[in-house]
């Protein structure tokens, strides 16, 4: 197994990871505000930092990821911008508010984030 690959693994088990870490968050959301919170923040940054990290090492390092279709990678990229926008919105309103803004969010979010997952385990080859 290349660096690539290994490093694309990382961090398909971590977008997974932060995907388990936000339903673990919506479960929560009546019954325990505060760790609703603490697993929405966590499940942000394991985002925020797998995001940044690809860029660095695919831009600073001059990585090559090995790609099984150059279209999914797109549509992928196109989805996984739109649910990092909706996250950064999320995460706002969920320190700030407004809540029911927050709320209604989550519907549009949870999808995207989703298939960015989803799109990602296609449109790289990863096996």
């Amino acid at each position: 197994m290349s660096i690539e690959l290994g490093f694309l693994w990382l961090a398909e088990v971590l977008m997974f990871g932060a995907l388990g870490l936000f339903i673990a968050a919506f479960r929560v959301r009546r019954s325990d505000p505060a760790l609703h919170q603490r697993l929405g923040k966590l499940g942000a940054l394991i985002v925020f930092v797998g995001l940044l990290a690809v860029e660095l090492v695919a831009r600073g390092l001059d990585w090559e990821f090995p790609v099984r279709s150059a279209t999914l990678l797109k549509v992928h990229i196109w989805v996984a911008t739109a649910a990092l926008l909706v996250l950064i919105v999320l995460v706002f309103t969920g320190i700030r508010g407004p809540r029911r803004l927050h709320v209604r969010l989550w519907p549009l979010f949870f999808p995207l984030f989703v298939a960015t997952n989803v799109l990602s385990l296609f449109a790289f080859r990863l096996w």
